[in-house]
């Protein structure tokens, strides 16, 4: 007679430990995808990083961290058409004290959000000082709409109804205090912009 061992029950066999933690990644890498802003968002944050004019009286860093150089650029105009490539014809910038009545905002109350976010995205901004919004609009409809932190970079110098059309969102940021303040940059054309 042949001597065949008897067959391990499924629960024993570990399987459902693959399949648990195949779920755990599936379920974390969902949750994780909705938390990393969009890349439009990063690239802007990154520009005004990179084209901020540099502190006149830093704050001493508190470890070495805080003190890494950064690469500068030789023009320091932000241009929203160069790291925004979606189609949009018109930025809006809204802080956390216009957010509050987002709903009767003279350009965002009026317009048409696709998703049906514009209360959920009040509330957001009315709970956290912290949060401001950036609104990528095309005619009267709303194609992105992010929040964006101060801890990135203080916009509230932006925050103009109407918003920027293209050829106007041309900015400037300067680092104050460890905190980047951006601008707008009022005499500049996209001809000025960096290529």
């Amino acid at each position: 007679m042949n001597d065949v061992p008897p067959s391990t029950p499924w629960w024993q066999s570990g399987k459902i430990v693959v399949f648990g933690i195949a779920l755990v990644l599936a379920v974390g890498s969902y949750f994780y995808s909705k938390t990393v802003p969009p890349t439009w968002l990063h690239d802007f944050g990154a520009e005004i990083a990179l084209h901020a004019a540099a502190d006149p009286n830093p704050i001493t860093p508190e470890d070495s961290r805080q003190a890494t150089p950064r690469g500068q650029t030789d023009n320091p105009l932000i241009c929203a058409t160069r790291v925004i490539p979606q189609p949009w014809d018109r930025i809006v910038f809204v802080t956390h004290e216009q957010g509050k009545t987002l709903s009767q905002h003279a350009t965002l109350g009026q317009a048409q959000w696709l998703d049906n976010t514009l209360g959920s995205i009040q509330s957001q901004l009315a709970a956290d000082d912290r949060y401001q919004l950036v609104v990528l609009m095309n005619g009267n409809v709303v194609r992105d709409a992010q929040i964006f932190f101060t801890f990135w970079a203080d916009l509230s110098g932006l925050a103009q109804p109407e918003g920027y059309g293209p050829e106007t969102a041309i900015f400037t940021a300067a680092s104050v205090q460890g905190r980047y303040v951006v601008s707008t940059a009022p005499n500049a054309t996209l001809a000025n912009c960096p290529k």
